[in-house]
């Protein structure tokens, strides 16, 4: 998250460190008020959003804010998919048989 984001590859590896620890979000919000449902606390310190501001001065420097975008919709795909396959395999064959 310290690193500065020059490039797409700066980007992907961004993104993936913030859905790799649970704090993925909408890129045009505000840091300081994304809130963590479990906790009903600040996701991100003081410096975390000062930090985060800046990656996203950068990716929207770069024109990159519609690719920031699909990259985290990829993620929350992926988490998705994961999501029903683990509900499937928790299925019996007679549940199965009912969908």
């Amino acid at each position: 998250m310290k690193n500065q984001i020059k490039s797409i590859e700066d980007l992907k590896t961004f993104v993936q460190y913030l859905n790799d620890n649970d704090k993925l979000f909408h890129f045009e919000d505000d840091p300081a008020d994304i809130i963590n449902f479990n906790t009903d606390k600040a996701t991100f310190t003081d410096e975390e959003c000062k930090i985060l501001n800046k990656r996203i001065d950068e990716i929207c420097e770069l024109n990159l804010l519609e690719e920031a975008f699909e990259l985290a919709l990829a993620c929350y795909e992926e988490a998705e998919e994961d999501y029903i396959q683990a509900w499937r395999a928790s299925l019996t064959d007679e549940q199965l048989k009912q969908i």
